[in-house]
């Protein structure tokens, strides 16, 4: 997902893409080198990149995308989910994004 969203030719600024593997030296570097920033990263990535940040998420707003995905992955990726919703809390603005239509009865009591 990350990959796809960084190669979206639609993209007016340069996506960072954090995910397994990305080095915190690879995110100083971005952040130095442009004005806009625009980030792609994955769940299990996000604690990092909030360290990296120093928790300072003034002016960065956070949008989960594939947000059905969650729900599906729910039962067995429980720990890396309920880690990420408490790490968007540390964001003033977040929405969360799917295409695919939901029961509400499916839906996490932190996003209803």
């Amino acid at each position: 997902m990350v990959d796809s969203i960084a190669a979206d030719n639609n993209n007016r600024y340069e996506v960072f893409k954090c995910y397994g593997g990305t080095k915190e030296a690879e995110f100083r570097d971005y952040i130095r080198k442009h004005e806009t920033h625009k980030i792609a990263v994955t769940f299990d990535r996000l604690p990092t990149l909030l360290k990296w940040m120093d928790y300072n998420t003034a002016g960065f707003k956070l949008l989960v995308d594939e947000y059905q995905i969650i729900l599906e992955d729910i039962e067995f990726r429980e720990s890396a989910i309920m880690g990420m919703c408490k790490m968007i809390q540390y964001f003033e603005h977040y929405t969360f994004l799917s295409a695919t239509p939901i029961d509400e009865d499916y839906e996490i009591d932190l996003f209803k």
